[in-house]
């Protein structure tokens, strides 16, 4: 279980900025180039989330000007929030040995989504595997109610605010091999299995 270390600022609301629904834009997607199952588009989106969170990472924890936006991958997945590109710029780690990630309720709270929805299209899995994904997204939604107290499941819209998350316990999160490389791993061997869920 994650325990994470917090500051005590209270968070800072900003402007939302427009809703999106991701399952309507993945399938706009799917219908407009490559056809890819729900499973599929599922995964595409948990790894963009995963991607995000160890870029700002990474960049808090050696300041790199030439970090990734993930720009694109954010454009081809229809999610209409550019904010989401500075990520690692704005990621900081404090002497302390704390880290701030913008946004990381948010992007935590989509990686738990994604990966909910892509049990609920991988029917042709097996139990003991489903289960597995399950006890590793429980995993995720334990750090999302330590990293963001008072939003369960977490924020729909992203929004800046003072989070730091202890050192080790974001490596445990971001880390090569960590939960979230589990998870996303757990979901690539499940593929084969909910391809048969395209467009439902």
């Amino acid at each position: 279980m994650f325990e994470p270390t917090l500051s005590p600022n209270s968070h800072s609301q900003v402007d939302d900025p427009p809703q999106i629904d991701l399952l309507a834009e993945g399938r706009l997607a799917a219908r407009s180039g490559d056809l890819l199952t729900l499973a599929e588009l599922h995964l595409r989106r948990l790894r963009y989330f995963r991607d995000l969170l160890v870029e700002g990472y990474h960049h808090a924890l050696r300041p790199d000007l030439l970090s990734r936006t993930l720009r694109t991958d954010r454009i081809a997945l229809g999610i209409d929030l550019p904010e989401l590109d500075t990520v690692a710029l704005w990621s900081v780690r404090n002497s302390d040995g704390t880290v701030s990630i913008p946004f990381i309720e948010f992007l935590v709270s989509q990686a738990c989504q994604s990966v909910d929805q892509f049990r609920e299209v991988a029917v042709h899995a097996t139990a003991e595997a489903l289960a597995e994904l399950r006890d590793a997204g429980r995993d995720l939604e334990a750090f999302l109610q330590k990293a963001a107290p008072g939003d369960t499941p977490g924020p729909s819209l992203p929004r800046l605010s003072d989070v730091f998350v202890d050192e080790t316990l974001l490596e445990r999160l971001c880390g090569p091999g960590q939960l979230l490389d589990r998870v996303l791993g757990l979901c690539e061997c499940l593929v084969p299995a909910a391809r048969g869920n395209a467009g439902h």
